[in-house]
């Protein structure tokens, strides 16, 4: 199984701000088996015990331990952030490819101070690319246009013969249900 490499912050440590980010105290970097429950955990932005500490994350998945690392000197510069998502979106894809085994995981030893901040709009990005390949999104969107098929047909019956039937009998023949 691959390994991806997550920075992660202890619980209620201040990440700073979206103009002024901040590397939080006690950040750390490890590395998970992708497609565990630990890197699920983590990608959806759980909380995990790390050597008998709360922690969550500040940034992740990246496909190396040296892309992690990068993470503080790119916060620094203030240099980076469409790369570290960018990582972040291929280690997903490659999560994608090789699937959750429903393992817990388990966290390689290590720990080395990093992290690096991303701005909210390309969290948000990785988040909806995620989500964009998920199965369950498109049964989402299959029920949502059957569903409104449906009952723009239902007010076309039930509303036949009337002015407002007349509308929808419209509205059902532009949309080719009736």
């Amino acid at each position: 199984m691959a390994t991806s490499w997550f920075n992660i912050s202890p619980v209620g440590e201040s990440q700073g701000s979206t103009l002024n980010p901040k590397v939080p105290a006690g950040t750390i970097t490890i590395s998970v088996a992708t497609g565990s429950g630990t890197y699920n955990t983590l990608l959806n932005d759980g909380t995990i015990v790390y050597k008998g500490k709360e922690y969550t994350t500040f940034q992740g998945p990246f496909p190396t331990e040296t892309a992690a690392l990068q993470g503080e000197t790119d916060l620094i510069s203030g240099l980076g952030y469409v790369g570290a998502a960018a990582g972040a979106v291929a280690a997903g894809v490659q999560a994608g490819t090789t699937g959750d085994t429903g393992s817990t995981g388990s966290l390689v030893s290590g720990g080395v101070s990093a992290g690096q901040a991303v701005s909210s709009w390309e969290t948000a990005l990785v988040d909806f690319l995620k989500r964009l390949t998920d199965a369950n999104t498109w049964v989402r969107v299959a029920e949502v246009v059957l569903g409104l098929g449906l009952a723009i047909v239902a007010l076309d019956k039930l509303l036949a013969g009337t002015s407002a039937g007349n509308v929808t009998h419209k509205v059902a023949k532009a949309a080719f249900l009736a």
